[in-house]
Protein backbone atom coordinates (compact mmCIF):
# COMPACT_ATOMS: atom_id res chain seq x y z
CA UNK A 1 0.00 0.00 0.00
CA UNK A 2 1.77 3.38 -1.07
CA UNK A 3 1.09 6.66 1.02
CA UNK A 4 0.44 10.01 -0.61
CA UNK A 5 2.00 13.57 0.42
CA UNK A 6 -0.64 13.52 3.28
CA UNK A 7 0.88 10.60 4.23
CA UNK A 8 -2.50 8.84 3.99
CA UNK A 9 -3.44 5.32 2.78
CA UNK A 10 -4.70 4.84 -0.97
CA UNK A 11 -7.72 3.92 -1.10
CA UNK A 12 -8.88 -0.07 -1.17
CA UNK A 13 -9.59 -1.02 -4.61
CA UNK A 14 -13.38 -1.92 -4.62
CA UNK A 15 -14.09 -5.59 -4.62
CA UNK A 16 -15.17 -6.94 -7.78
CA UNK A 17 -18.82 -7.81 -7.79
CA UNK A 18 -19.88 -11.37 -7.83
CA UNK A 19 -20.12 -12.94 -10.52
CA UNK A 20 -22.23 -15.92 -11.82
CA UNK A 21 -20.50 -19.38 -13.90
CA UNK A 22 -20.74 -18.94 -17.35
CA UNK A 23 -22.10 -21.86 -19.48
CA UNK A 24 -19.84 -23.75 -22.00
CA UNK A 25 -20.87 -24.03 -25.43
CA UNK A 26 -21.45 -27.20 -26.81
CA UNK A 27 -19.21 -26.53 -29.77
CA UNK A 28 -16.26 -26.47 -27.91
CA UNK A 29 -16.95 -29.19 -26.06
CA UNK A 30 -16.97 -31.06 -29.69
CA UNK A 31 -14.03 -29.56 -30.48
CA UNK A 32 -12.45 -30.79 -27.53
CA UNK A 33 -13.74 -34.27 -27.52
CA UNK A 34 -12.56 -34.76 -31.11
CA UNK A 35 -9.08 -33.27 -30.28
CA UNK A 36 -8.96 -35.82 -27.64
CA UNK A 37 -10.22 -38.65 -29.72
CA UNK A 38 -7.19 -38.71 -31.62
CA UNK A 39 -8.75 -39.04 -34.85
CA UNK A 40 -6.90 -38.84 -38.48
CA UNK A 41 -7.49 -34.93 -37.77
CA UNK A 42 -5.53 -35.03 -35.10
CA UNK A 43 -5.48 -31.73 -33.07
CA UNK A 44 -6.31 -30.17 -36.54
CA UNK A 45 -9.99 -29.41 -35.75
CA UNK A 46 -10.82 -26.08 -35.18
CA UNK A 47 -14.30 -24.05 -34.60
CA UNK A 48 -15.34 -21.73 -37.25
CA UNK A 49 -18.52 -19.06 -36.51
CA UNK A 50 -17.29 -16.74 -38.90
CA UNK A 51 -18.60 -16.86 -42.31
CA UNK A 52 -16.01 -17.11 -44.94
CA UNK A 53 -15.04 -16.35 -48.98
CA UNK A 54 -15.37 -19.51 -51.03
CA UNK A 55 -11.96 -19.43 -52.09
CA UNK A 56 -10.92 -19.59 -48.37
CA UNK A 57 -8.24 -22.44 -47.55
CA UNK A 58 -7.55 -23.03 -43.97
CA UNK A 59 -3.56 -23.19 -43.87
CA UNK A 60 -3.68 -26.33 -41.45
CA UNK A 61 -2.00 -29.44 -42.88
CA UNK A 62 -4.40 -31.98 -44.40
CA UNK A 63 -6.22 -33.35 -43.36
CA UNK A 64 -8.32 -30.79 -40.76
CA UNK A 65 -12.00 -30.83 -40.12
CA UNK A 66 -13.76 -27.58 -39.23
CA UNK A 67 -16.58 -27.51 -37.06
CA UNK A 68 -19.45 -25.00 -38.34
CA UNK A 69 -22.63 -24.89 -36.68
CA UNK A 70 -25.53 -24.40 -38.75
CA UNK A 71 -28.87 -23.81 -37.17
CA UNK A 72 -30.82 -24.61 -34.15
CA UNK A 73 -33.62 -25.89 -35.51
CA UNK A 74 -37.95 -25.73 -34.42
CA UNK A 75 -38.24 -27.82 -31.50
CA UNK A 76 -39.85 -30.66 -31.72
CA UNK A 77 -41.04 -33.87 -29.31
CA UNK A 78 -42.94 -31.21 -26.89
CA UNK A 79 -44.19 -32.64 -23.64
CA UNK A 80 -46.98 -30.69 -22.47
CA UNK A 81 -47.11 -32.23 -19.07
CA UNK A 82 -43.43 -31.51 -18.31
CA UNK A 83 -43.04 -28.43 -20.31
CA UNK A 84 -40.06 -29.70 -22.01
CA UNK A 85 -39.07 -30.28 -25.79
CA UNK A 86 -35.85 -31.49 -27.12
CA UNK A 87 -33.99 -28.50 -29.45
CA UNK A 88 -31.88 -29.53 -32.30
CA UNK A 89 -28.67 -28.09 -32.86
CA UNK A 90 -27.27 -28.86 -36.18
CA UNK A 91 -23.63 -28.87 -36.64
CA UNK A 92 -21.59 -29.30 -40.17
CA UNK A 93 -17.98 -30.68 -39.69
CA UNK A 94 -16.03 -29.62 -42.90
CA UNK A 95 -13.17 -31.96 -43.59
CA UNK A 96 -10.54 -31.37 -46.42
CA UNK A 97 -8.29 -34.35 -47.46
CA UNK A 98 -5.00 -34.44 -49.61
CA UNK A 99 -5.56 -37.42 -52.50
CA UNK A 100 -1.61 -36.74 -53.05
CA UNK A 101 -2.00 -36.53 -56.49
CA UNK A 102 -3.27 -40.19 -56.99
CA UNK A 103 -5.98 -41.26 -59.93
CA UNK A 104 -9.10 -40.29 -59.64
CA UNK A 105 -8.83 -38.81 -55.91
CA UNK A 106 -8.69 -43.02 -54.81
CA UNK A 107 -6.16 -42.31 -52.19
CA UNK A 108 -8.62 -39.31 -50.63
CA UNK A 109 -11.87 -42.13 -51.03
CA UNK A 110 -10.27 -44.18 -48.28
CA UNK A 111 -9.83 -40.96 -46.00
CA UNK A 112 -13.47 -39.84 -46.34
CA UNK A 113 -15.01 -43.25 -45.07
CA UNK A 114 -11.69 -43.62 -43.00
CA UNK A 115 -13.38 -40.24 -41.32
CA UNK A 116 -16.65 -40.89 -40.96
CA UNK A 117 -16.36 -43.91 -39.79
CA UNK A 118 -14.32 -42.20 -36.79
CA UNK A 119 -16.37 -39.15 -36.28
CA UNK A 120 -19.76 -41.78 -35.79
CA UNK A 121 -18.14 -43.49 -33.25
CA UNK A 122 -16.91 -40.70 -31.33
CA UNK A 123 -20.33 -38.64 -31.76
CA UNK A 124 -22.87 -40.82 -32.26
CA UNK A 125 -25.20 -41.44 -29.13
CA UNK A 126 -22.43 -39.25 -27.46
CA UNK A 127 -24.60 -36.70 -24.88
CA UNK A 128 -22.54 -33.65 -23.94
CA UNK A 129 -23.25 -32.71 -20.30
CA UNK A 130 -22.72 -28.36 -19.67
CA UNK A 131 -23.51 -26.50 -16.26
CA UNK A 132 -27.10 -25.96 -17.41
CA UNK A 133 -27.64 -28.22 -20.39
CA UNK A 134 -28.31 -31.72 -20.93
CA UNK A 135 -28.60 -33.75 -24.54
CA UNK A 136 -29.77 -37.04 -25.88
CA UNK A 137 -28.12 -39.14 -27.93
CA UNK A 138 -25.83 -37.41 -30.89
CA UNK A 139 -27.23 -38.29 -34.81
CA UNK A 140 -25.60 -38.97 -37.40
CA UNK A 141 -27.45 -36.76 -40.59
CA UNK A 142 -25.25 -38.06 -43.70
CA UNK A 143 -22.42 -36.81 -45.77
CA UNK A 144 -22.18 -34.65 -49.09
CA UNK A 145 -18.74 -34.34 -50.78
CA UNK A 146 -17.77 -30.32 -52.46
CA UNK A 147 -16.29 -29.89 -55.67
CA UNK A 148 -12.59 -28.59 -54.87
CA UNK A 149 -9.80 -27.82 -56.53
CA UNK A 150 -7.54 -30.14 -57.80
CA UNK A 151 -5.56 -32.38 -55.64
CA UNK A 152 -8.08 -31.40 -52.64
CA UNK A 153 -11.01 -32.99 -51.87
CA UNK A 154 -13.90 -31.18 -49.14
CA UNK A 155 -16.68 -33.25 -47.56
CA UNK A 156 -19.34 -32.19 -45.07
CA UNK A 157 -20.59 -34.57 -42.33
CA UNK A 158 -23.95 -33.49 -40.59
CA UNK A 159 -24.27 -34.56 -37.12
CA UNK A 160 -27.55 -33.45 -35.36
CA UNK A 161 -26.62 -32.62 -31.03
CA UNK A 162 -30.54 -33.27 -29.34
CA UNK A 163 -30.39 -30.40 -26.42
CA UNK A 164 -33.16 -30.84 -23.96
CA UNK A 165 -34.85 -27.62 -22.84
CA UNK A 166 -36.84 -27.85 -19.65
CA UNK A 167 -39.31 -24.92 -18.62
CA UNK A 168 -39.22 -23.80 -15.27
CA UNK A 169 -42.66 -24.68 -13.08
CA UNK A 170 -45.38 -21.78 -14.36
CA UNK A 171 -47.58 -21.25 -11.43
CA UNK A 172 -51.02 -22.63 -12.20
CA UNK A 173 -53.61 -20.05 -12.74
CA UNK A 174 -56.34 -20.22 -9.69
CA UNK A 175 -59.62 -19.46 -10.46
CA UNK A 176 -60.77 -19.37 -7.24
CA UNK A 177 -58.67 -16.17 -6.64
CA UNK A 178 -60.68 -14.64 -9.37
CA UNK A 179 -63.16 -11.87 -7.40
CA UNK A 180 -66.55 -12.49 -7.37
CA UNK A 181 -68.47 -10.95 -10.17
CA UNK A 182 -69.71 -7.91 -9.19
CA UNK A 183 -74.09 -7.48 -9.81
CA UNK A 184 -75.07 -3.85 -9.80
CA UNK A 185 -78.67 -3.31 -8.52
CA UNK A 186 -78.69 0.05 -7.44
CA UNK A 187 -77.35 3.50 -8.32
CA UNK A 188 -77.52 6.16 -5.61
CA UNK A 189 -76.44 9.62 -6.26
CA UNK A 190 -76.54 12.01 -3.63
CA UNK A 191 -77.09 15.81 -4.19
CA UNK A 192 -76.75 18.30 -1.82
CA UNK A 193 -79.66 20.68 -1.70
CA UNK A 194 -80.06 23.83 0.48
CA UNK A 195 -83.78 24.48 -0.55
CA UNK A 196 -84.51 21.46 1.38
CA UNK A 197 -87.04 21.99 3.67
CA UNK A 198 -88.66 18.68 4.81
CA UNK A 199 -87.73 15.40 4.24
CA UNK A 200 -90.70 13.71 5.47
CA UNK A 201 -91.07 11.89 2.13
CA UNK A 202 -89.45 10.90 -1.36
CA UNK A 203 -91.66 11.18 -4.24
CA UNK A 204 -93.19 8.16 -6.37
CA UNK A 205 -91.20 7.39 -8.73
CA UNK A 206 -91.92 6.16 -11.96
CA UNK A 207 -91.48 2.48 -13.26
CA UNK A 208 -88.22 1.88 -14.41
CA UNK A 209 -84.53 0.79 -12.39
CA UNK A 210 -83.97 1.82 -9.49
CA UNK A 211 -82.25 5.24 -9.63
CA UNK A 212 -82.05 8.03 -7.40
CA UNK A 213 -79.85 11.16 -6.99
CA UNK A 214 -79.46 12.68 -3.58
CA UNK A 215 -76.29 14.62 -1.91
CA UNK A 216 -76.11 12.94 1.92
CA UNK A 217 -79.65 13.94 3.45
CA UNK A 218 -81.38 17.43 4.00
CA UNK A 219 -78.54 19.71 5.75
CA UNK A 220 -78.97 19.47 9.76
CA UNK A 221 -80.12 22.52 11.53
CA UNK A 222 -77.52 24.08 14.08
CA UNK A 223 -77.79 24.05 17.37
CA UNK A 224 -78.24 27.46 18.49
CA UNK A 225 -75.33 28.63 20.94
CA UNK A 226 -75.93 29.56 24.40
CA UNK A 227 -73.44 32.95 24.48
CA UNK A 228 -75.16 34.18 20.96
CA UNK A 229 -76.51 37.95 21.62
CA UNK A 230 -80.09 37.96 21.60
CA UNK A 231 -81.47 38.86 18.42
CA UNK A 232 -82.01 42.17 17.36
CA UNK A 233 -85.74 43.59 18.04
CA UNK A 234 -88.36 44.12 15.22
CA UNK A 235 -87.56 47.28 13.68
CA UNK A 236 -91.38 48.32 13.60
CA UNK A 237 -92.15 46.88 17.31
CA UNK A 238 -92.93 44.10 18.14
CA UNK A 239 -97.15 44.24 16.61
CA UNK A 240 -96.36 42.04 13.72
CA UNK A 241 -98.95 44.79 12.10
CA UNK A 242 -97.24 47.49 12.17
CA UNK A 243 -95.68 48.00 9.13
CA UNK A 244 -99.13 47.14 7.21
CA UNK A 245 -100.85 50.25 5.69
CA UNK A 246 -102.89 52.30 8.15
CA UNK A 247 -106.06 51.47 6.53
CA UNK A 248 -106.06 48.05 7.34
CA UNK A 249 -104.77 48.26 10.71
Amino acid sequence: MQHNGNVNPDPMPPVPPVVPPDDVSVYNLIVLRLRAAKTIFADRVKLVLRQVEEDHWSKLERPYLLVVPRQVRNPRELDVDYMSFVNPREVTFVAQFDAHGSEAEYQAANYIDTAERQLIRVLVKWQPETLYRSYKPTLYGGMRIQSTRAPDVKVNYVFTFNEVVIQQDVPVFDESELPEELVLDHINVNVMDPTCITCAGEPELPPGPNFSVTGGDCPEQPEPDPCAPPPCPPILGSDDNASAPAEKR
